[in-house]
């Protein structure tokens, strides 16, 4: 149910977005659940990644167990990757601090479809936005 609520809360939040009477309080609310999605989806594949090793404290039965979350939460993350592709640039700029380190994260990630999407968000949103956008405040 967790991940139905994000992927209702990625559908919804970006249209309530772009009502200026609802923007105010919409948008906290997509921050918040883009930050956590992302979070929770780089901390499961670095779980994962530990358990298969057998470092970190986790057992070897625990890296079934991990990948088995880590590929659920994939489509959520894919629609996460999908939302900011379609963001605004003020929003990318607003929220750079987090989401570049954040984007990231994922680099690494073992899934083809995580890496053709985060590939296709770093080149089209963020690098446009990184050039073009003063997100550093100079």
């Amino acid at each position: 149910q967790e991940l139905a609520g994000y992927n209702l809360s990625l559908v919804t939040l970006p249209r309530l977005m772009a009502d200026p009477a609802r923007k105010e309080i919409a948008e906290p609310l997509f921050t918040k659940t883009v930050q956590t999605v992302l979070s929770e989806y780089a901390n499961g594949e670095r779980r994962a990644e530990l358990a298969k090793s057998g470092s970190g404290g986790y057992q070897g039965g625990d890296a079934s167990s991990l990948e088995a979350e880590s590929d659920a939460m994939t489509p959520v993350l894919i629609n996460v990757l999908h939302a900011l592709e379609l963001a605004d640039d003020g929003f990318l700029r607003r929220n750079m601090p987090w989401a570049l380190p954040s984007l990231c994260d994922l680099i690494r990630c073992p899934k083809p479809e995580v890496r053709e999407k985060l590939h296709r968000v770093m080149m089209t949103k963020m690098t446009p936005v990184l050039v073009h956008g003063d997100v550093l405040g100079s």
